[in-house]
């Protein structure tokens, strides 16, 4: 059964959710324009030109899939290659390195993630959306009422976002969850899916 996945919310945060200055976000400081993509590859001339640098105030050890501000997720090397394994090519990975705030280099070999696949596969859920014929659904960690997908839009994915649902809420296969899903390398919320 595939999974629902979003960040962890509660008092205490789980992971340090590393944050960008505003130049990484910037074509013109090589950083690229990566952030706010949602679905599909990042074309060419919009890639980052060189490593990103992001900024860790916490002293939290991470696990090995985190989100940084802005809710993108962030993985080491490991987990990039058990992703690549199930979907190779398919996804982008932009390489970053965390330092503290004075500059510090903290840890090197993390990527941000862009899951360039995008689908509109819920068929049901907490729909919040008032438009009957564009309904937007809630994620099920945050509202209690699980999601069902078509399985026939789903069917040989392994990481896909669906164009419904918030951008930081992931979907993943039971394959790659179950891959991925030990204490150090995945720390999310996850619901299972049920599929029509």
């Amino acid at each position: 059964m595939p999974y629902v996945v979003g960040l962890v919310r509660s008092g205490r945060d789980p992971y340090s959710y590393i944050e960008f200055p505003p130049e990484e976000h910037d074509e013109e400081t090589g950083g690229g324009f990566w952030f706010s993509a949602l679905g599909g590859p990042i074309e060419e001339e919009l890639l980052p030109k060189r490593t990103l640098k992001a900024v860790k105030r916490s002293k939290k050890k991470d696990p090995e899939f985190t989100f940084a501000y802005g809710s993108q997720p962030c993985v080491t090397e490991k987990v990039k290659a058990i992703i690549e394994r199930f979907e190779p090519g398919v996804h982008q990975f932009f390489p970053v390195e965390i330092n503290s705030p004075n500059g510090t280099v903290l840890e090197r070999g993390r990527y941000m993630l862009n899951v360039t696949t995008l689908v509109d596969a819920i068929a049901d859920g907490k729909n919040h959306s008032s438009d009957p014929g564009d309904p937007r659904y809630s994620s099920p960690s945050t509202c209690g009422v699980p999601l069902s997908v078509r399985h026939r839009d789903i069917a040989g994915l392994h990481l896909w976002r669906d164009e419904r649902i918030a951008a930081e809420v992931l979907f993943m296969s039971t394959e790659l969850f179950d891959a991925l899903n030990d204490v150090e390398r995945l720390r999310v919320v996850a619901n299972p899916l049920i599929l029509v």
